[in-house]
């Protein structure tokens, strides 16, 4: 089986949690982005503010990688990336914008992360060996 022949993951298939972060709470997490020398006033674009929302994507993201590699049978994509720090980082960054309560739900919400990416690797797919 050539690389061209394995199952991907289509990220852009799966709904994330950070997906619902709306402007306001953007706002309420990192006012000086919207302040008149933040992001939108006279310093210019400043990508440093949106490391926060940045990482916790990351986070999903990289739990939906392992997960459908996992299902597919092949190598772990993310091998250095250890997944209780993954969640840690979407749990901080959650919590601090309301999406989660804390661990427990943020925990439920990787899982549910991971279960839609592993279920994109179907019955008709071959897995890797």
């Amino acid at each position: 089986m050539t690389d061209k022949d394995l199952p991907t993951l289509r990220l852009e298939a799966l709904s994330f949690p950070t997906d619902r972060i709306t402007i306001e709470q953007l706002r309420r997490d990192q006012p000086d982005l919207f302040s008149e020398k933040g992001l939108f006033g006279k310093r210019g674009h400043d990508a440093a503010g949106w490391i926060n929302v940045l990482a916790a994507m990351q986070s999903e993201r990289v739990l939906a990688q392992k997960a459908f590699a996992a299902a597919a049978g092949q190598p772990d994509p993310q091998p250095d990336e250890d997944r209780h720090d993954q969640i840690d980082c979407m749990n901080e960054y959650y919590v601090r914008v309301g999406l989660s309560s804390g661990v427990r739900q943020t925990q439920q919400m990787a899982r549910a992360i991971e279960t839609a990416a592993s279920q994109q690797f179907g019955p008709t797919q071959k897995r890797s060996r």
